[in-house]
């Protein structure tokens, strides 16, 4: 944690507070004193040399030059970002998006809805557009003959999406018969998966702090 302290004063030199978890996320606790778990430290602006202490500083005990928006906006204005308005925009699109996916959807609803005004049309007498529907009729009739009898290969990304789609009713049947045991494998996923992110992000502490000191 000392480390890790001195390593991100060193490249942000900002109030910084270190706390440690283990592989569920716990906090490690070294002392029963609340706060004292915690190790915190800032660079004094005069010397340019790391203050620490375990424990929490109190506002009024922190340079009050580096507790300002200016300050951070400087020390940090060399990281990527993403503007508020960029992220509106984003959202804009893909409502715009979505719109045009709703149209398309009620198209398709209304065109269903117009095959019965279609048929009233045929018994008026209109010959080419009763070809033209007989021959739809027809095409969709041979393509589910030949795809029910095997004659059509089916795609990879269709063979991956029907396979997945089995597992998914194959678990979830399974897992209606007995909820009490899904929920404990719920649990035991998060478990794992919070241990193999704590275990990667340690990795790539060390790994940084091992870079800080050769440097």
């Amino acid at each position: 944690m000392e480390q890790e302290l001195k390593l991100w004063l060193g490249r942000f030199p900002v109030p910084t507070m270190v706390s440690s978890f283990d592989a569920t996320e716990a906090l490690i606790r070294f002392s029963k004193e609340a706060g004292e778990s915690h190790l915190m430290g800032y660079v004094n602006p005069q010397s340019g040399s790391i203050v620490n202490r375990w424990g929490i500083f109190e506002n009024d005990e922190l340079p009050a030059g580096q507790m300002t928006a200016d300050y951070f906006n400087e020390v940090y204005r060399r990281l990527p970002f993403t503007l508020r308005k960029d992220i509106a925009a984003k959202v804009n699109r893909e409502q715009r998006d979505l719109r045009v996916g709703l149209r398309i959807f009620r198209a398709g609803i209304i065109f269903i809805a117009a095959i019965p005004v279609a048929i009233e049309l045929i018994s008026l007498g209109i010959t080419w557009l009763a070809a033209l529907l007989q021959s739809v009729s027809i095409l969709a009739g041979v393509y589910k003959v030949a795809n029910a009898a095997g004659w059509l290969k089916q795609s990879t990304r269709a063979k991956t999406a029907a396979e997945k789609q089995r597992k998914m009713d194959h678990y979830y049947y399974h897992c209606e018969r007995n909820l009490e045991a899904f929920e404990r494998l719920k649990i035991e996923n998060f478990k794992r998966e919070s241990a193999e992110m704590t275990r990667k992000e340690a990795m790539t502490l060390a790994a940084k702090a091992a870079e800080a000191n050769k440097a």
